[in-house]
């Protein structure tokens, strides 16, 4: 995998620019990832650990299979998320700037104490999903406005 580390005093934030699937998980250890181009896991590897991940308007794509996370991230100009597998969110997922999330019909988990945080100016856009685990889980909108535009069958 890949682990950022910086010391105590300073900041560490790795540009990644792949032209191939990343086959390795990326330990954010509370530091910054921003994509230079679109960014795919293969069907296991993801972010791990608390920290920033600036999508930078390029796409993100996680792997086929089940993926869960367990810390805090705050993702930045996300445009384009897409999952393609059963995603169980287990912490606050902030989003900043514009943010877009395609789930490819999947189950996106809130069930565990997971929420999806929305701050102030920001939009967050979800397709294609069926989200689960309100019990437990939520969506927080700091603006304290939430638009349900479900698409009519």
């Amino acid at each position: 995998g890949i682990t950022l580390a910086a010391p105590d005093s300073g900041s560490t934030i790795l540009n990644i620019g792949l032209q191939s699937t990343l086959d390795a998980h990326i330990e954010l250890n509370t530091r910054t990832v921003q994509l230079v181009n679109d960014l795919k896991f293969c069907d296991f590897a993801q972010f791990i650990g608390a920290g920033t991940v600036d999508v930078n308007g390029k796409s993100l794509t996680f792997g086929g299979q089940t993926i869960q996370f367990y810390s805090a991230i705050t993702w930045q100009n996300a445009t384009d998320i897409r999952f393609n597998s059963y995603v169980f969110i287990r912490a606050i997922q902030s989003f900043e700037n514009n943010a877009q999330i395609s789930s490819n019909g999947g189950i996106v988990d809130l069930g565990s104490g997971g929420q999806l945080y929305v701050k102030s100016g920001a939009t967050l856009t979800l397709t294609n999903m069926k989200i689960r685990g309100f019990g437990t889980g939520s969506i927080v909108c700091q603006d304290s406005f939430l638009a349900d535009k479900r698409s009519e069958r």
